[in-house]
């Protein structure tokens, strides 16, 4: 799989617990050709004042198509906002949208049926209360501590 390098490591421990044969990639080849333009298609959902946006083909204008769908999101109300990415081609190496406020939230193996799926979470406030939860074991509780610190860094760098 093709992953950007800041979202690798937590994908690594999400799937070290698991035999899923993954070889995770953060570095396209250096022959590697990029399209020009991303294709995305976004979805609002009013009542949960969420969006999902479906990135289908990533291209060199990415960060500001994501930019675009993300700030469309905002204005229409979102509060929690799905970015889902494909990891079958090595564009996906250069999916690194944590400066825009995106942190990992799952690595679905082949969700699409072709290809797994990194998803991505852009939230309006990351803080997260967990005196309410009780976690399986200890790698399950490093999880969820990576997955968090992840949100409060990407917060803080879009603020920044």
């Amino acid at each position: 799989v093709w992953l950007p390098l800041e979202y690798a490591e937590v994908v690594a421990l999400a799937l070290e617990p698991t035999d899923w044969p993954r070889t995770i990639q953060t570095d396209p080849p250096q022959d590697f050709v990029l399209p020009e333009a991303s294709v995305l298609s976004s979805t609002f959902n009013d009542a949960m004042a969420s969006s999902g946006i479906e990135v289908e083909t990533i291209g060199a204008d990415l960060h500001a198509a994501v930019a675009a769908a993300r700030d469309e999101a905002q204005a229409a109300g979102a509060r929690f906002i799905e970015l889902r990415i494909p990891t079958n081609e090595p564009a996906s190496a250069l999916a690194g949208l944590l400066d825009q406020g995106f942190s990992f939230a799952a690595f679905l193996p082949e969700m699409l049926g072709h290809c797994d799926l990194l998803l991505l979470q852009w939230l309006d406030n990351p803080q997260v209360d967990r005196s309410a939860w009780q976690l399986l074991n200890p790698h399950i509780e490093a999880l969820a501590d990576a997955i968090i610190a992840q949100a409060e860094l990407a917060f803080e760098r879009r603020s920044a």
